[in-house]
């Protein structure tokens, strides 16, 4: 199709659609095409897709600052009441988390306002944004209960999402559910992550799912399991990294 002489538009949807290929198959030139699409378009909103995906590559590639960027392009590019906007100010929390000093001062204080509104009862609608606030919720001593409704709201809207950001999405709600000491949904999830692990061939979801088992474990006072699954955990970041 890119070698025919099509329009403009048809042209660059091509090509986003081919980088999200590239991209799913691992391979590099994913980023530079989305570049090249991204320069050729115009329309605001119309850049949103590209530059989100470019965030989850950069991301995928451990340039956290460069995710932090897309995230906010992509942010400006659909304005406050979009759709998007909620799932993209996620996006934005979740680039922070890895790039402190690269985040906009918005971004801490949005957290911060998320979780006031949730230990109020206000909850977003946004899955992702959910997992942040369960996550929030758990390391500041939240009741168990609250933190696993949650949870249960928000775990098939993860699982369906975990392949884009090779399980971080699902790794938060592992934590939650660790913190909160609930051995029964910390399973589940774990389980999921090394499903996604295999199933993919995703070696961050490997890195997540010994993590947490490792806490999970220490946790329960089973400490030769929690050190087998550390130690994993450190094998695994130094083959990959």
């Amino acid at each position: 199709l890119l070698e025919q002489p099509v329009p403009d538009d048809v042209r660059r949807r091509a090509e986003i659609a081919l980088a999200h290929a590239e991209a799913a198959a691992g391979r590099p030139t994913a980023l530079a095409r989305l570049q090249r699409a991204l320069a050729d378009e115009r329309v605001p909103v119309a850049r949103a897709r590209p530059l989100r995906a470019m965030c989850r590559l950069h991301f995928a590639r451990g340039e956290f600052a460069s995710a932090v960027a897309c995230a906010r392009e992509a942010c400006e590019a659909v304005g406050p009441d979009h759709p998007l906007a909620a799932t993209l100010i996620a996006e934005r929390i979740t680039c922070a988390w890895f790039a402190p000093s690269s985040a906009d001062p918005e971004v801490p204080l949005t957290r911060a306002g998320m979780l006031q509104h949730a230990l109020a009862g206000r909850l977003p609608e946004d899955p992702v944004l959910l997992v942040q606030v369960a996550s929030s919720l758990a390391t500041t001593g939240a009741p168990a209960a609250q933190v696993a409704a949650i949870f249960d709201a928000v775990f098939d809207s993860v699982v369906r999402d975990a392949p884009a950001w090779d399980g971080l999405t699902l790794a938060y709600l592992a934590g939650a559910a660790v913190y909160t000491e609930d051995v029964v949904r910390a399973e589940r999830v774990i389980a999921e992550l090394d499903r996604l692990a295999i199933d993919r061939g995703s070696a961050l979801a490997w890195i997540h799912a010994r993590q947490w088992r490792a806490e999970l474990r220490f946790r329960q006072g089973l400490l030769h399991e929690a050190i087998a699954a550390a130690r994993l955990h450190h094998r695994s970041i130094v083959a990959i990294f």
